[in-house]
């Protein structure tokens, strides 16, 4: 993904965060689904929370309340790991995943999450390994294809990393993610008319985020419009955060 997995530096990867995961968790306590969540915003790297409250015991479809031994060892194992990812704490997070995938092997969940570790201990190779099992037991996962795809950017594999990056688009069409990380792959391979294409649908997708306009800017300074390029690279520079 280049430097960091884009052009432009953004945010940390451990930044970006998506619900989901938190009901997973939730969810095979009570038995139920897993539910998958579509938001996103300007970081490279989409970082789904594991968990569970621990602070709150959960409450079973029969009314009745589960306790710490309810937990499977595995599910307990990806919370500390999660828990110790968000304070920075890799090695120990990377550490509890192993145990997790020991506990329950083959978990596209604990391969995935111990992924993102791995990227964040700057152990991309490894990292990607994780996604392909990942990918392995869960085929056509637009989550595993888009970090995969990130991944394989930032190893050079452009080719790969396009691929994955369709993929995942066509698996979660709501992703602006996926469309400015595309547009990335297309700018490193010239193809500027394609990045500038999914730059604009990324910008549809979610109204004036700094980090696209910028990026947008600058494909069109690429492709000679200037007076394209300043009004986004002035509008990303208002939306910015301070």
């Amino acid at each position: 993904m280049l430097s960091r997995f884009h052009i432009l530096n953004c945010h940390d990867l451990t930044s970006c965060t998506v619900w989901a995961l938190t009901f997973r968790m939730l969810l095979m306590i009570r038995g139920h689904g897993v539910s998958r969540s579509t938001s996103d915003n300007s970081s490279e790297i989409i970082d789904k929370k594991l968990g569970i409250d621990q602070t709150s015991k959960q409450t079973t479809p029969g009314g009745s309340k589960t306790s710490d031994d309810d937990v499977k060892p595995h599910v307990r194992l990806q919370h500390q790991g999660l828990k110790k990812k968000e304070k920075g704490d890799f090695k120990g997070a990377l550490k509890d995943l192993d145990a997790a995938n020991e506990a329950k092997p083959n978990d596209a969940y604990t391969l995935q999450n111990r992924g993102l570790v791995k990227h964040a201990l700057k152990d991309r190779k490894g990292a990607l390994r994780d996604f392909d099992d990942a990918n392995e037991i869960k085929p056509h996962d637009w989550y595993t294809l888009y970090n995969r795809g990130v991944v394989k950017k930032e190893l050079g594999d452009m080719e790969g990393a396009l691929r994955d990056l369709d993929l995942a688009n066509k698996g979660n069409l709501r992703s602006s993610n996926v469309l400015v990380q595309r547009a990335f792959v297309k700018m490193e391979t010239r193809n500027l008319e394609g990045a500038l294409m999914d730059l604009d649908a990324a910008n549809k997708v979610k109204p004036n985020n700094w980090y696209t306009l910028k990026n947008r800017g600058i494909v069109k300074e690429k492709l000679g419009d200037m007076a394209g390029a300043q009004r986004d690279k002035t509008a990303s520079n208002k939306l910015k955060p301070k």
